[in-house]
């Protein structure tokens, strides 16, 4: 499943600010690049974090997109009883990240 690269994210740095919804689709290419995909709860938990974000006065930048994804990856990666039931990878073998994922 891979998800391409907008030409508008070429050559960002990490402080680079983005816009919500350029926020939330760097953060799902980001997620992809590093063989993860994000699940409707995973979407719905970004959407939390960009609103504690905004509300601390914080930018939303590549780097924070970064951060959260590689945050919530470390997370997905740990193992844990509710994990026993359910699959921690799609079947194209990319890494699902969850709500729970997200800090």
């Amino acid at each position: 499943m891979k998800v391409e690269k907008p030409v508008s994210f070429e050559n960002m740095t990490k402080r680079q600010e983005l816009s919500e919804k350029d926020f939330v689709r760097y953060a799902d290419y980001y997620a992809n690049e590093l063989e993860c995909v994000i699940d409707d709860s995973g979407f719905a938990a970004l959407q939390e974090e960009i609103e504690a974000i905004k509300e601390e006065g914080a930018r939303l930048t590549v780097g924070e997109a970064r951060a959260i994804i590689e945050e919530a990856a470390e997370h997905a990666e740990k193992f844990t009883i509710k994990r026993i039931f359910a699959s921690k990878y799609d079947k194209e073998g990319y890494l699902i990240l969850r709500n729970r994922d997200f800090l």
